[in-house]
């Protein structure tokens, strides 16, 4: 099998639309979040405190799924198929309690 990165985004749209059910964007991810950390030492190069770019860069993660969320036609489905904190936790191991 080859490697799928690199895919374009308009490809996987429509292999969606013939029936895909599985998609990674792990790539895509790591590359929002890597882009992000590189850019705020480039701007400031005294900045070192973790949380000036990784805020940013979970920003930037966050705008790829939605991103993804809506092109797959998945977006809003969350409430329809259930939601993550209604699901039981194993030996009352729940993280939001």
């Amino acid at each position: 099998m080859v490697p799928s990165w690199g895919v374009p985004l308009e490809e996987i749209e429509l292999g969606i639309k013939h029936g895909v059910r599985k998609v990674n964007f792990d790539t895509d991810l790591r590359m929002a979040l890597t882009g992000t950390i590189r850019k705020v030492p480039a701007e400031d190069n005294g900045q070192f405190d973790p949380r000036k770019y990784l805020a940013p860069g979970v920003e930037a993660m966050s705008a790829v799924c939605f991103d993804r969320f809506d092109r797959s036609g998945c977006a809003g489905m969350a409430s329809i198929s259930g939601s993550f904190r209604s699901r039981t936790w194993p030996n009352d191991t729940n993280p939001d309690a």
